[in-house]
């Protein structure tokens, strides 16, 4: 059989969608950091983005 060959992976950069934590909640676990017993706070997270927590 003859062997197959992936093209080359070529480096892009990422784009990542910051948006305010206003409808956010933990409903259920999908991984150890979403557990949905322990609670999340979204006015720390909004008061550190109003500062300027996250550009």
């Amino acid at each position: 059989m003859r062997e197959q060959r992936q093209p080359a992976r070529t480096a892009r950069p990422r784009h990542y969608l910051m948006c305010r934590p206003t409808h956010f909640a933990v409903d259920y676990c999908i991984t150890p950091w979403t557990d949905p017993a322990k609670p999340v706070g979204t006015a720390p997270e909004i008061r550190h983005r109003a500062t300027g927590g996250h550009r």
